[in-house]
């Protein structure tokens, strides 16, 4: 295990002061620019003197049960919490100024309609093509010149500076290959690695990588038995379950999917701040399921798990959503390892179900 709490106190140290941060920057006039997809490039809203601010947090029963005042309980967990928190002014949720609303499916199609229509929260509205063509890479391009505009006459009051998103995207870059190494190395432990990969979305980059660097050297006994690939649905900051399993039973995790992990994070393409080449490095970074073809997608499974000697994979898959549920059965078909598939939600009780079933798979590659 970690040598004692103190990297983790480290780490919730650096998500409060990050949290207090974008308070202040917003009481100073400032202003915060969401989004929940990994495709959309944070330093566009640097560029636009805002702060960008990828929420992937609000994962609790009482935030998705708030949200089932506006949908039916048959939608996804992750849009019925968002709505529950923007409606309520919860959390990250509550200091959003205005939101990139990207349909990656029916539900966060519906969620960012209703999310406008009954928060009256400002929402510019986005299509990430599923399709893998240079015709529909072109088309995400436009889309996100667009939303630079529009942005830019409204909200963010200002012209959009490409120096501002360039250095942003250069210290982001510089954190995002220290955390990918660590990852990587299997030198971290799941619970630590997965609160640097939430800080990854929505600190600011100055001193992000020294604050990794030093949360890893106050680990100094963590030797892992073997590691375990993650992937699936996004993890949020409150479902810490599979890196607490994983960590109590001495199994490396490397995350690798939409929320963390090496195909999470763009490839080190040097980056102007033009708008159009931030949207292009990180369409062509996306390995999604929903991605059409998806082959690349499990050719990078295939090959993560192979390098890093992972023993089996998990998939995370959202209850009521279908990009990853649906392909559980090619992926067990085609991965070089046994397979967990977990169906979650952020319900009271869940935990103890899940816990049962990581601990069984683990005995069972043990």
């Amino acid at each position: 295990m970690g040598s004692g709490a103190e990297h983790l106190d480290l780490l919730r140290e650096r998500l409060r002061s990050e949290t207090m941060a974008l308070e202040g920057f917003r009481s100073d006039g400032g202003r915060a620019l969401g989004s929940l997809c990994f495709a959309f490039p944070p330093a566009i809203g640097a560029g636009l003197g805002m702060r960008p601010v990828r929420v992937l947090a609000g994962a609790t029963q009482e935030m998705e049960s708030l949200g089932e005042r506006f949908v039916r309980p048959d939608v996804c967990p992750l849009a019925k919490s968002a709505l529950g928190a923007v409606s309520s002014r919860a959390g990250l949720h509550g200091m959003i100024d205005a939101w990139v609303g990207m349909y990656t499916c029916d539900q966060t199609r519906r969620l960012f309609q209703e999310l406008s229509r009954l928060t009256g929260a400002v929402v510019h509205h986005l299509q990430l093509p599923a399709t893998r063509t240079p015709e529909a890479r072109e088309f995400f391009v436009s889309q996100i010149e667009r939303l630079v505009s529009d942005l830019s006459a409204t909200v963010a009051g200002r012209p959009y500076d490409r120096d501002s998103a360039a250095g942003w995207e250069t210290g982001r870059q510089v954190s995002a290959a220290l955390l990918t190494s660590l990852a990587s190395s299997c030198s971290v432990p799941p619970v630590a690695l997965h609160l640097m990969y939430r800080l990854l979305d929505f600190a600011r980059p100055e001193g992000l990588s020294a604050a990794f660097s030093e949360a890893a050297s106050l680990v100094t006994d963590w030797r892992p038995r073997f590691p375990v690939a993650v992937t699936g649905s996004p993890l949020l900051l409150e479902e810490d379950y599979i890196p607490r399993f994983l960590e109590r039973r001495g199994i490396a995790m490397i995350p690798l999917g939409c929320s963390g992990g090496q195909n999470a994070i763009p490839d080190g393409r040097h980056c102007s701040g033009d708008p159009a080449c931030l949207a292009g490095v990180w369409f062509d970074s996306l390995r999604c399921t929903r991605c059409r073809p998806n082959e690349a997608t499990f050719e990078h499974l295939e090959s993560e798990i192979a390098r890093t000697g992972c023993r089996g994979l998990i998939v995370k898959s959202l209850k009521f959503c279908d990009l990853w549920f649906t392909e559980k059965e090619r992926i067990r078909a085609r991965m070089p390892v046994p397979v967990l598939v977990l169906d979650t939600s952020f319900t009271v009780g869940e935990t103890e179900r899940l816990r049962t079933r990581v601990e069984a798979f683990m005995e069972s590659i043990s």
